[in-house]
């Protein structure tokens, strides 16, 4: 082979060469870091808040969309809502949805991100006062979700402490049964929780008839509790602040209605 051509052949490999190693530098350079996994303590009993089943809710959708583009991954830990804190307490979670001040001993509070508004749910044949005082609930059976002793208020915890018929439960589904098929005389949950409970229970196909005309019976809802918002809270700080910049995008541009604070809100 003469030389010339020879040469020509060597210096048009090495320039295929590198082409092809700038461009597979560039394709490097251009993906994407591995996303972190951001674990995160969840009760699996809050929908449609959250619902394990679909891994979605309005919160996890919020958590996720505030945190879209931080390279995080965020992975829910489902859990009953008393493990949760134990979990963000212990460090095994990064992180922990609807958390109130001082309930976990370390950590960073983000701003307020949904707002709740928990009520006592009677039967309406029971007649009960709409406005109800603590001490008419002295000896009522009541079924609260777990840990309300903490979260709604100084009187509610001295009634609930001291009256033998109050108990928590963790599977809120529970508390449908017990208002409408068992004895309680109050259930207090969140109002939109109930919702999708009662909901799911009526539409039960293993129910029989009379089941489902108990369960259809009118209720009423007693506003005892003023409207509460709840943060969430983080082991780290820069990751608080991503979240918290995210939730102000989210806010700004009215993605959520929950986001928005309804007449008569307490900040916590």
């Amino acid at each position: 082979m003469p030389a010339r051509i020879a040469c020509h052949l060597f210096m048009s490999a090495a320039c295929l060469i590198c082409l092809l190693g700038g461009g597979m530098v560039s394709a490097w350079a251009e993906e994407p870091a591995p996303s972190k996994i951001l674990r995160v303590a969840v009760s699996f009993s809050i929908p449609p808040w959250v619902v394990q089943e679909t891994d979605s809710g309005i919160e996890l959708d919020i958590l996720r969309d505030a945190m879209d583009g931080s390279g995080y991954l965020v992975k829910p830990v489902y859990v009953p809502f008393e493990r949760a804190f134990s979990l963000f307490n212990e460090g095994k979670v990064d992180a922990l949805i609807n958390a109130r001040p001082n309930s976990v001993t370390q950590g960073y509070y983000s701003d307020i991100v949904v707002y709740f508004h928990n009520v006592a749910i009677s039967l309406s044949y029971r007649d009960f006062p709409e406005e109800l005082s603590m001490s008419f609930l002295q000896n009522a059976r009541i079924v609260a979700f777990q840990r309300a002793r903490d979260f709604l208020g100084e009187s509610f915890a001295a009634m609930a402490l001291s009256n033998p018929n109050y108990q928590e439960v963790a599977e809120q589904r529970l508390q449908i049964n017990l208002l409408f098929l068992r004895d309680a005389d109050f259930i207090v949950m969140e109002r939109e929780i109930f919702n999708y409970y009662h909901q799911q229970a009526l539409s039960d196909p293993d129910l029989t008839e009379v089941e489902h005309q108990k369960l259809g019976r009118p209720v009423k809802l007693h506003s005892l509790f003023a409207p509460t918002g709840y943060r969430f809270v983080f082991r780290e700080e820069a990751i608080r602040d991503r979240f918290n910049e995210g939730l102000a995008r989210l806010q700004e541009r009215e993605a959520y209605p929950q986001l928005k604070p309804p007449a008569g809100i307490v900040e916590r």
